[in-house]
């Protein structure tokens, strides 16, 4: 992930998948961290997915999980849409202390699925808490390998089926 990205995206970013057709679909998982003494718990980061406009639209969403990924029992975001541009990121905010305040054991999963699988773009993922500001932030700007397959410490990738290149 050396390409040079327009300054928006605060250089390198990651891919969540860039495979081709018959593509299934990928996961981008975030480190645990701790939300057990935070009220109020914000997520948002930079994204920018590309979708076919055929009837095999591929689908990204964000969930969440307070037991440390076992179940990814919250969906803080679902899309079958385009959003953001590579040269003009869409920043987006959610609200999660509904279900990860109090909770010492969370994790956030970015998951794209597909048939004729595009791109989803991820940039600067970052949660913050009433009590500690910074719970969770990374700006991937780091090795991550030729095929995306050695993420930041603690991050998780896991491809359900093995990209045809880069990603």
């Amino acid at each position: 992930h050396n390409d040079p990205y327009p300054e928006y995206w605060n250089g390198d970013l990651a891919r969540v998948l860039f495979s081709g057709i018959g593509a299934i679909g990928d996961w981008l998982i975030t480190p645990t961290f701790n939300c057990s003494q935070e009220i109020s718990v914000i997520l948002n980061f930079k994204q920018s997915h590309a979708n076919r406009t055929s009837s095999d639209n591929d689908t990204i969403f964000v969930y969440g999980s307070t037991d440390g990924g076992s179940n990814w029992d919250q969906t803080i975001f679902m899309s079958t849409e385009s959003r953001g541009a590579l040269t003009h990121p869409d920043t987006v905010d959610f609200a999660i202390s509904y279900w990860a305040a109090g909770s010492d054991n969370v994790r956030i999963a970015y998951y794209f699925k597909g048939n004729d699988v595009l791109t989803w773009y991820i940039d600067e993922p970052f949660v913050g808490g009433d009590v500690t500001d910074t719970l969770l932030y990374e700006d991937f700007n780091g090795e991550w390998g030729d095929f995306g397959n050695n993420p930041p410490a603690g991050w998780t990738i896991i491809n359900e089926v093995e990209p045809d290149g880069p990603n």
